[in-house]
Parts: structure tokens; C-alpha cells; sequence
């Protein structure tokens, strides 16, 4: 006991011992939910980004079958006339209503400046426009077909 009386402030020490524990421990679990929650978001954004990917290549394949279907000289005149952009409005599956929160929209550009090469740009974007998407196909007249895939994102 003699000890203890002789030592100023030995309680203090004790409390600020615990005191620091406790935030210590506080921390680490604030930085695990942290951590956590960023993976989350990453995820998260890696699933909208796959999603869109998938839907701006599905235009350009459907466009690109189009074409196949299409004699070379009209397709050449239809090239030619500015008819080359267009805005399509998609809606995610279990939407009921089309002008609802959730649509996302596409934008296809195609464009045949490289001789018997044609170019399918779409551009797809959320309906917040935080996440957007853009690919573009090269389609082979002579053989019908894409050739070579270009991701066009910054």
C-alpha cells in the first residue's frame, strides 16, 4: 500500500492503459467495416460495368447481323445518308414501368469510313449516369461478321 501512495498518478496510468485499448479495438473494427464496405461498392460497380458491357455488345451484334442481311450497296447508302446515331432507352428485367427510375439508355453510333470496314460505337449508361460503358465493334463487309472488339472508355 505504501507502494501505491508513494506513486503519483499510478490510477491515471491505469485508466489511460484501458482508455487506449478500448479505441484501439474501436479502430480496428471501424477499419474492418470500412474495408468491408469498399469491397462491397467494388463489387458492386464490377457488376454494373459487366452488365453494360453485356448490353452494348448485344446491340452491336444485333446490328451487326442486320448488316449481314443487308446488300452492300444500300448499306453503303444508308452510311452515306446521316442517318447514323440513335438513342435506344433499355429497361432492366422486373421493371413495370418503362419511364420508371431504373432505365438505362444506349446509344449507337455506326460509321463506314474504312472502306469495307464498318464501325458499331454503343454507349451504354446507367440511369444516374455514374457508370458508363462503351465498345465498339469492327464489321467486315466481305466476310460478314465483327472482327475486332475496341473498348472505348477513358
Amino acid at each position: 500500500m505504501s507502494v501505491i501512495r508513494k506513486q503519483k498518478g499510478f490510477a491515471l496510468l491505469g485508466i489511460v492503459a484501458v482508455v487506449f485499448i478500448v479505441l484501439a479495438l474501436t479502430s480496428a473494427i471501424l477499419f474492418t467495416v470500412a474495408a468491408q464496405t469498399k469491397k462491397t461498392e467494388v463489387w458492386e460497380m464490377k457488376y454494373e460495368r459487366q452488365r453494360l458491357s453485356l448490353l452494348a455488345r448485344s446491340a452491336i451484334y444485333m446490328t451487326a447481323e442486320a448488316f449481314a442481311n443487308v446488300d452492300d450497296k444500300e448499306l453503303d447508302e444508308k452510311l452515306r445518308q446521316s442517318l447514323s446515331t440513335g438513342e435506344i432507352k433499355t429497361y432492366r428485367p422486373g421493371t413495370t414501368n418503362p419511364d420508371g427510375d431504373m432505365n438505362d439508355s444506349l446509344e449507337l453510333t455506326v460509321s463506314g469510313n474504312y472502306g469495307n470496314l464498318v464501325r458499331i460505337k454503343a454507349t451504354a449508361n446507367t440511369s444516374d449516369g455514374t457508370t458508363k460503358v462503351a465498345l465498339s465493334g469492327i464489321y467486315d463487309k466481305d466476310r460478314k461478321k465483327i472482327v475486332r472488339w475496341v473498348t472505348d472508355n477513358d
